[in-house]
């Protein structure tokens, strides 16, 4: 199975910790190896790198979000066999189900994928109930090209015959 395309920050966030430890790791063999005066350098770049990463990924974000009420101001997501329709405080957007290129099933949410790098994310907490979210569960799955599989989908995965 292919890692979802949302997570694909995840790797550019793995990579930048990596590079950050490398550096550390590379400056305290130099200490315990030689001059630690040589490694006074590599353990700036390494501190300015986490810090730079702290910002991009975390800090940055958290205050972007914090500054557009929009962002975090209540939507209605309403789906059916003809659309699939949300309300913004100020906009409306109607979309096909064909739009979505894949529905994904996480413990916590599904993630409609739109395209390479944008998705809809309707937590499960958003359901009036189990019934809703039944609904809303064989709703996509007769839309999307996913079979869900308890609270984990997969690209062209269909239950296996060892579950109920």
């Amino acid at each position: 199975m292919t890692e979802p395309r949302m997570f694909g920050v995840l790797w550019q966030c793995t990579i930048t910790v990596y590079a950050g430890a490398l550096s550390l790791a590379v400056a305290a063999v130099i200490t315990l190896l030689g001059d630690p005066g040589d490694a006074l350098p590599l353990f700036g770049l390494a501190l300015l790198w986490f810090a730079a990463a702290g910002w991009v990924f975390w800090v940055s974000p958290r205050r972007q979000y914090a500054r557009r009420p929009r962002v975090g101001a209540e939507q209605t997501h309403c789906f059916s066999d003809a659309a699939c329709t949300a309300h913004f405080i100020d906009a409306e957007t109607r979309l096909q189900w064909s739009v979505y290129g894949e529905v994904r099933e996480t413990p916590g949410a599904y993630l409609l994928h739109l395209e390479k790098r944008a998705v809809n994310i309707i937590p499960k907490r958003a359901f009036a109930g189990s019934a809703d979210e039944a609904r809303f569960r064989e709703l996509a799955q007769r839309h999307s090209k996913v079979k869900f599989r308890h609270g984990v989908a997969g690209r062209g995965r269909t239950p296996s015959s060892s579950n109920p």
